[in-house]
């Protein structure tokens, strides 16, 4: 179960000092391998948190921060062959869907177990040339989701 909180009177932000702080945690703890091991596929992905999670960035005032972050992540990642970014935050209905999740964060087996076929199908990764597209459809849902509905029968 969920417990909402209220809404926080102002935006989060972040620094360039966060954004080189980003860059540097990938770089030493993905990067680094990714680059020592050329000969090996990494396969990284950003799991599809429930639409409650969703809310609370949008409750604490984080969700575009959420947004842009989550973008100088991938933007960061990419542009390695040995190495494979997914993400399934554009799955809308599965993220909508409560019955599959656990808690905000966690959802069930059958996911995993979608999201690991996805991958092997090489479904939802994403590439230089598809990433923008992703970015902004994700941010086009989550900042115009009626978060409200959730709450109202």
């Amino acid at each position: 179960s969920y417990a909402r909180h209220p809404k926080s009177a102002g935006e989060s932000s972040y620094s360039e000092a966060d954004v080189l702080r980003i860059k540097e945690n990938l770089s030493q703890n993905v990067l680094a391998l990714v680059q020592a091991h050329p000969d090996t596929e990494f396969y990284v992905f950003l799991p599809p948190y429930s639409i409650y999670y969703w809310d609370q960035w949008n409750q604490d005032g984080a969700l575009h921060v959420g947004l842009d972050i989550q973008q100088i992540a991938i933007e960061h990642l990419l542009g390695y062959e040995n190495l494979h970014v997914f993400s399934f935050n554009d799955c809308f209905d599965m993220i909508c869907d409560l019955d599959n999740y656990k808690d905000i964060e966690h959802y069930g087996e059958w996911v995993n177990s979608q999201i690991l076929e996805w991958m092997s199908r090489g479904e939802h990764e994403l590439t230089k040339d598809n990433y923008q597209d992703y970015c902004d459809a994700v941010r086009e849902f989550y900042t115009n989701y009626d978060y409200d509905s959730l709450f109202t029968s």
